[in-house]
């Protein structure tokens, strides 16, 4: 427990807390400047050691317009056009060698869905949404925590969804033709590393069995003109996501 001293000295987390980490499994779905985020602070707690794991699911290269926020990567994975799953399971490997790490260069898609039902926690790192609407289905089905974030420019929002408890993404948002496509964005590149420190501070809970701290809410933050706000999302009784 070396290692974990200043987390375990926290009291709601405590030795028992951060055993339950090490056991945690969690599926992070893209590997860019949110998941980065997340996988190396997921890491760096202790998640996926023991019998746990964190598994990485992005199909995607290292690009040079990446490396103002992808805090993975360098110049030479650029240059080489290497895999985000490939480099990232090294670079983390580096803080800590003992934690299991499991990369799939794929897409998150109708074939893999089903790989959800292995995990304790689905969280959401993609930049699109039909990714996004999918994993939130792939949750409700499979009875799965899931946590969710989206940014561009220098705001963002996040939520956790905990499947037959509170709302899930399909209660308020629907699919239109302007989502689905994938488009080139303004980001900041601080802004997805707040995101990304949010989400894997609420998989920390999830996992810990602090279930009575997640945010059910739906939290926006503009960082540029520091604006916060939060909206109590209802479940919708007639979602064909969730509704019951």
């Amino acid at each position: 427990m070396e290692r974990y001293l200043r987390q375990t000295l926290f009291t709601p987390l405590g030795e028992a807390g951060q055993r339950l980490l090490q056991r945690g499994r969690v599926l992070i779905v893209g590997c860019g400047a949110l998941g980065g985020t997340v996988a190396d602070l997921l890491v760096r707690a202790g998640v996926g050691k023991d019998a746990g794991r964190i598994t990485l699911l992005d199909p995607d290269v290292v690009q040079l317009s990446n490396l103002h926020r992808q805090i993975l990567f360098t110049e030479e994975n650029a240059r080489q056009e290497h895999l985000k799953v490939e480099v990232a399971r090294k670079t983390l490997l580096k803080a800590d060698s003992a934690v299991n790490i499991e990369i799939f260069p794929i897409r998150f898609d109708e074939d893999n869905l089903s790989m959800v039902a292995d995990f304790d926690v689905l969280v959401d790192a993609t930049d699109n949404f039909p990714s996004r609407f999918l994993m939130n289905r792939a949750a409700v089905k499979y009875g799965k925590p899931f946590v969710t974030a989206g940014v561009t420019g220098a705001s963002g929002q996040t939520m956790t969804i905990l499947p037959g408890e509170t709302a899930c993404l399909a209660c308020f948002l629907q699919p239109t033709e302007e989502r689905q496509e994938d488009t080139t964005f303004p980001i900041l590149g601080p802004v997805p590393q707040m995101f990304g420190a949010i989400e894997a501070l609420e998989t920390i809970k999830i996992l810990s069995g602090c279930l009575e701290t997640v945010n059910r809410s739906l939290l926006t933050f503009d960082f540029w003109e520091n604006r916060f706000h939060r909206f109590d999302v209802v479940r919708n009784e007639n979602c064909p996501v969730c509704g019951v």
